[in-house]
């Protein structure tokens, strides 16, 4: 009897602190702005100069940031000598976190680095947080908890509240709900509805529940019109027959298959370079891929001006600001948005910062191959299309090292969960199953 009720009060705090955390995660899930916010630049004079006036210094932000930290610190406070320990068997996102901070003796805006790398810190120790208080399975659920929120949110908003929910710039009528744009709707659909194919759900309502979140999922990233959103799903639709396949094999097969799929892609990206005006007309885009190419060209001429650090984190994109303002007057516009986050890591922090990235990431995928090995599971495999998601998604898009983007908490989370089932297989540790 005893068991029971402690059983049953751990059921209950589970629940309380799930739903008490979907507050901080739908915050993280809207990239820091909420749809009240975002229809002020719902036009096409504010989406071309509203970043001039744009600010995250005013009353209405400061207190949404200091209530989403408050939360985030108040959560995390019962764990935090676990927090710790987590910290040093995963060094790197605490590494990049110290150069954010170290990065305000250098940075072009210091206050504003300093504010945005303590709220980044307060990120990592949510992705620490969540991964120590929550078992794999517990995770998806999570996951899947917030996707359902913010999908059914979205769709509303589309549908019956327009004005808040759909494009009213060059991108007329896209659905983008509770989200800034398009692009941003379809990404974040995306990365929330791996959850649904790994979670563990039980009969047959559960089964329909999770049938009808897949495809609302896929009609809302069709809505959006975006052309990443696009790319994302066929991969993310082929990700769960890939994995399939390759399980079926021998290891040494898989790694020859890896090898080969390596090579082949290779050659597919060297014959896309050499065609790629060809390609990207053919896909309705320009070849400099919607003025992508042109303000990478000019942000790289300013990262040889600081290679090793960069400008600062969050301190270069501030339109004809800084140096910032030599990318827009290249470019003519106002220049607020990397449009890669691997261009965007690189002035921000440098090649110090990326090359912590990208440490990360290898890490991430030596972890991956082992736990395939050796402890395959259904969180192996959400971790890793995480993983593969975001490798992708940053060549046009920003979300690494973004401090309030809810991709690069579950990118943390993801290599810390990969890092550890691997850890337990070198000990020889028995790993539960996700």
């Amino acid at each position: 009897m005893q068991s029971s009720a402690v059983s049953s009060d751990r059921f209950v705090m589970h629940l309380v602190v799930s739903w008490v955390l979907m507050l901080p995660l739908f915050y993280y899930a809207s990239v820091g702005e909420f749809w009240f916010q975002y229809v002020r630049s719902n036009g096409y004079l504010s989406m071309m100069y509203g970043s001039l006036q744009a600010s995250d210094s005013s009353g209405e932000f400061i207190a949404i940031i200091t209530g989403v930290a408050l939360i985030v610190l108040a959560v995390v406070a019962s764990r935090i000598r676990l927090l710790v320990d987590a910290c040093l068997k995963n060094r790197v996102f605490a590494a990049l976190t110290v150069l954010a901070m170290a990065s305000v003796v250098w940075s072009q805006l210091p206050a504003k680095s300093l504010k945005w790398s303590l709220f980044s810190a307060i990120g990592v120790l949510l992705a620490y947080y969540i991964y120590q208080r929550f078992s794999p399975g517990q995770q998806l659920s999570l996951f899947m908890m917030l996707g359902w929120i913010c999908l059914l949110f979205s769709i509303v908003l589309s549908l019956f509240f327009p004005f808040y929910g759909r494009d009213s710039t060059e991108f007329l009528g896209a659905w983008h709900g509770m989200y800034g744009n398009k692009n941003t709707c379809s990404m974040m659909t995306l990365f929330l509805l791996p959850a649904a194919f790994y979670a563990s759900v039980s009969g047959l309502y559960g089964r329909l529940f999770r049938a009808a979140y897949i495809g609302l999922s896929i009609l809302l990233v069709i809505m959006s019109q975006s052309a990443t959103g696009d790319v994302l799903l066929s991969v993310l639709l082929l990700y769960p027959l890939g994995i399939k396949v390759v399980g079926y094999l021998r290891w040494k097969d898989k790694v020859l298959v890896m090898v080969a799929l390596s090579v082949i892609a290779l050659l597919v990206f060297a014959a896309g370079f050499s065609s790629l005006a060809s390609i990207t007309y053919f896909l309705g885009k320009d070849p400099t891929l919607s003025n992508r190419t042109e303000i990478w060209a000019a942000a790289m001429v300013s990262v040889m001006k600081r290679p090793i650090f960069g400008y600062g984190y969050v301190a270069f994109w501030t339109g004809y600001e800084g140096e910032a303002a030599n990318v827009s007057l290249a470019n003519g516009w106002s220049s607020v948005y990397a449009h890669s986050g691997y261009v965007n890591i690189l002035t921000t922090l440098g090649v110090a910062g990326l090359g912590l990235f990208l440490w990360s990431l290898a890490r991430a995928l030596r972890d991956a191959m082992l736990c395939f090995r050796g402890a395959d599971s259904p969180y192996v495999r959400w971790s890793f299309c995480i993983i593969l998601l975001t490798i992708i998604l940053n060549v046009d898009e920003v979300t690494i090292m973004v401090p309030s983007h809810l991709l690069w908490l579950l990118y943390m989370i993801a290599c810390i969960g990969l890092s550890d089932k691997a850890r337990g297989i070198r000990l020889a540790l028995p790993q539960v199953e996700g």
